[in-house]
């Protein structure tokens, strides 16, 4: 953080991230946002929450866990990456009932082939879960699609629809993950203003 501040870094968000060999531990991004707060008050943190939990013992930790972390210093929160818009609409409720008022980003990712082995494993990323009809529906793509090109195509598309209903449901912004270079971006962006 203190690195990050001194190259005039403003924005960071805090994660527990994952072990290393020889730690036992995690440094908790409650813990995280805490410190910051206190020692760098001008750096705009921000935590995330997974919204992609399909029990509500486990979503309601999820959304406990996401008002602690408002609690130690969040400004902003990300959502994990996922497919299932109703859970990116549920999060929104969540806060909306609640009064809390932290911009929230939603945080999309455009499928890819190297995806491919995740999706086959019913996951978007590690705590991700994904539907068996999501897996299959995106399997199902890949088979039909003549080549390369034509996947990368509806997979575009369907991130333009997802950023496009986020913008519509309320969320500050949205995080993608899955560009890999100028002219994916330049396409997500055309295709987003043409699917408004």
């Amino acid at each position: 953080v203190a690195s990050a501040n001194s190259a005039g870094i403003n924005n960071l968000l805090l994660l527990s991230g994952t072990l290393k060999e020889d730690e036992d531990k995690y440094f908790e991004s409650t813990e995280q946002l805490r410190v910051c707060s206190t020692k760098w008050d001008k750096i705009n943190t921000g935590a995330a929450v997974n919204p992609f939990k399909y029990s509500v013992n486990s979503s309601f930790a999820q959304y406990l866990k996401m008002i602690q972390k408002i609690n130690s210093g969040a400004k902003f929160i990300t959502t994990q990456a996922g497919l299932d818009m109703r859970k990116y609409d549920e999060v929104l409720r969540f806060c909306t009932h609640r009064e809390i008022t932290v911009p929230l980003i939603a945080r999309l990712s455009l499928i890819s082939h190297d995806c491919l082995p995740m999706i086959t494993n019913l996951q978007m990323e590690p705590g991700v879960p994904l539907s068996r009809e999501i897996s299959s529906l995106i399997l199902r793509e890949l088979n039909e699609a003549q080549d390369h090109s034509s996947f990368m195509n509806i997979q575009l598309r369907r991130l333009c629809l997802q950023i496009n209903a986020c913008a519509l449901m309320g969320y500050s912004g949205v995080q993608i993950k899955g560009i890999k270079n100028a002219v994916e971006l330049h396409q997500v962006m055309i295709r987003m203003r043409t699917c408004m």
